[in-house]
């Protein structure tokens, strides 16, 4: 089968890029030199129409780019002639860098794409904050919903202990914080706080204002809350963790859930899924009563 015309342009101009024929352009990168045809790289980036257009004069040929490597460098030239790109792990984020730098949009979805492909508990909250330096609404997103999704995987992670206290209190208030146990988010507070005990003690009342501590039992607050050194030195975490107790006391005595759900502190989170049985058959004859399951996926669901 005989190539497509684009491929075979393709071809011709990547044959005269090595043989340097008709070359107008070089580009320098740390001092490395690559030369090329302008019309190509106008055509992958409004940075390069840009920059050969109406940042330089018509006669000019040799442009020095900063901040790249000439490895990244390569890679785009070769994208830019080629629209095709060897993203890996160890590349990606500088590759993503230089693209975002060089509005080489193409190639920004790309690495995008790959990044979201990658996430996982260990590196979704590197990939969430990355993308505040190279931002994609898409990554961003999928990478937050991730975060969220399976909070229970990547509260056991060392990239938790990255977050600053204002995003991990914006995540522990979500009420679809995906957690089979509130004692979940307590511990992830704890372990923050712990990273970095003498800039976070203070700020722990923050975060801890968002746990529903009274979704725990009275035994656990008062086997592992109130006798924890960052708790009871605290005294906003005390009185919290003082109320969460009356709260499952009162629940107790009115036999009822709904006593103190108005609290924030008792409203139970929203369930990753919820699973329907109608009908069937119950004693021998037909029934129409409902039951529900609920149940929350982890990273190894599907």
């Amino acid at each position: 089968m005989s190539d497509q015309p684009s491929n075979k342009l393709i071809s011709v101009w990547n044959e005269l890029r090595r043989e340097g024929d008709f070359c107008d352009a070089i580009i320098r990168v740390e001092g490395a030199e690559f030369q090329v045809h302008k019309i190509i790289l106008c055509k992958c980036s409004s940075y390069f129409r840009a920059l050969f257009r109406r940042w330089s004069s018509p006669n000019k040929k040799i442009f020095e780019i900063p901040g790249l490597s000439p490895d990244i460098m390569q890679l785009i030239i070769d994208f830019a002639y080629n629209d095709y790109v060897s993203v890996t792990e160890d590349n990606v984020q500088e590759l993503l860098l230089a693209a975002d730098q060089l509005n080489v949009m193409d190639l920004v979805r790309i690495c995008c794409d790959f990044l979201g492909k990658q996430l996982c508990p260990q590196n979704c909250i590197g990939i969430w904050q990355f993308t505040n330096i190279c931002y994609s609404f898409e990554l961003q997103r999928k990478a937050y919903h991730y975060i969220v999704d399976h909070f229970e995987e990547v509260a056991s992670c060392d990239e938790v202990q990255q977050l600053t206290v204002d995003e991990l209190t914006d995540f522990l208030g979500r009420d679809d914080l995906n957690v089979k146990n509130e004692s979940t988010v307590y511990e992830a507070i704890i372990q923050w706080v712990s990273y970095r005990p003498n800039e976070r003690k203070d700020d722990i009342a923050v975060p801890f204002s968002k746990l529903r501590l009274a979704l725990t039992s009275k035994d656990y607050i008062n086997k592992n809350v109130i006798f924890n050194d960052l708790v009871n030195t605290n005294p906003g975490c005390l009185h919290m963790a003082v109320e969460a107790l009356d709260i499952i006391h009162l629940t107790h005595q009115s036999n009822s859930t709904m006593s103190g759900v108005c609290n924030a502190a008792a409203r139970p989170r929203l369930p990753n899924a919820i699973l329907l049985a109608i009908g069937g058959w119950s004693g021998g004859d037909p029934t129409n009563c409902i039951e529900r399951t609920i149940t929350v996926l982890t990273a190894g669901s599907t």
